[in-house]
């Protein structure tokens, strides 16, 4: 008979010089059990809701530039998070993030956020940036933080 697999039927998958744009959410990585995605030397901008969102098991996030995603102080550059258990050992390495969530013109969203259940991630080597003047009181640079309505862990941060 046809059964479900034990194993996920992709191991890795590598995102490698895309360009992103106009969709409401960029790249979603739906669950913290897939293993192994690499999002790198990517242009992703533009998008209504999130530039990139979920979270997962050995994952990267390198060199890409996120820009003008989101449109409001729960949408974000980049929202990190995990959806099913914990998402262990993501990098977020070399990446541009400008122009965060835009309402009237003004930043009004985290630029990285992350939720949820995370265990030994690494955020280093990213440039965060705003307009001087060009920023309301929900726009931050980086916020880890619990978000949900369920109990969060965040180890080796």
């Amino acid at each position: 008979g046809l059964g479900i697999p034990a194993e996920p039927l992709f191991r890795s998958v590598l995102l490698d010089n895309l360009h992103i744009e106009g969709f409401n959410v960029g790249v979603q990585i739906a669950d913290s059990t897939v293993h192994s995605i690499t999002l790198k030397n990517s242009v992703v901008i533009r998008n209504h809701i999130q530039g990139i969102l979920g979270g997962c098991n050995d994952c990267l996030i390198e060199n890409n530039h996120f820009e003008k995603n989101g449109s409001g102080k729960f949408d974000h550059n980049m929202y990190i998070s995990s959806v099913g258990g914990v998402a262990k050992r993501m990098t977020i390495r070399g990446n541009t993030l400008y122009k965060s969530s835009l309402l009237d013109g003004k930043c009004d969203g985290v630029s990285l956020v992350v939720h949820g259940k995370m265990e030994d991630l690494t955020i280093e080597y990213n440039v965060i940036k705003e307009e001087v003047g060009k920023v309301n009181n929900s726009c931050y640079g980086i916020s880890v933080d619990p978000g949900y309505a369920y109990d969060e862990v965040f180890r080796n941060v």
